[in-house]
């Protein structure tokens, strides 16, 4: 889901740690068929992405034998 969204240009970042069962009861889900397990927003970057600076890989990687 996230890398389609990303394809699209659409950013998205996976959420833990939030009170399941507040969230559950807000969506008046029958927890017996369905649960919660991840809160996923998504949405349109304000600002242009920064440019990602990366090492080569030769920098960063060595083979021992």
């Amino acid at each position: 889901m996230m890398s389609c969204a990303a394809s699209l240009g659409i950013d998205s970042c996976p959420i833990e740690g939030f009170e399941k069962e507040n969230l559950e009861k807000l969506l008046e889900l029958d927890t017996s068929k369905y649960q919660v397990s991840i809160v996923l927003p998504f949405g349109y970057r304000k600002n242009p992405q920064s440019k990602q600076l990366r090492l080569d890989f030769d920098e960063v990687v060595e083979f021992i034998n």
